[in-house]
């Protein structure tokens, strides 16, 4: 590879950083409109605590919204509902010892 093969390979991979971030942004700017300020503080606190599990909920809330299925603004107890609904959806394994 020559230097202007690797210089758009790095123009490139930019590009699709950059998008992605700003698509993050757009659907963290979207859910903070659509959230009471609870909602918005027990995401940010679980956030430290299960970074994946707020994305996935991030995620399916902006879906509930967007389909119309919820409306917004988004309450404490209306989030709590939702974690709960996820939680139960896994399943721990639990090792037994005879």
């Amino acid at each position: 590879m020559d230097d202007e093969e690797l210089e758009e390979i790095r123009r490139k991979m930019r590009k699709k950083l950059l998008e992605k971030e700003a698509g993050e942004e757009e659907e963290a700017v979207f859910l903070g409109q659509n959230l009471e300020p609870e909602a918005r503080q027990r995401l940010s606190n679980l956030k430290l605590v299960k970074p994946e599990l707020v994305k996935q909920v991030e995620q399916y809330l902006a879906e509930l919204i967007r389909l119309g299925r919820i409306t917004p603004p988004i309450t404490d107890s209306q989030l709590k509902q939702l974690l709960l609904t996820i939680q139960s959806g896994k399943h721990e394994q639990k090792i037994q010892y005879k």
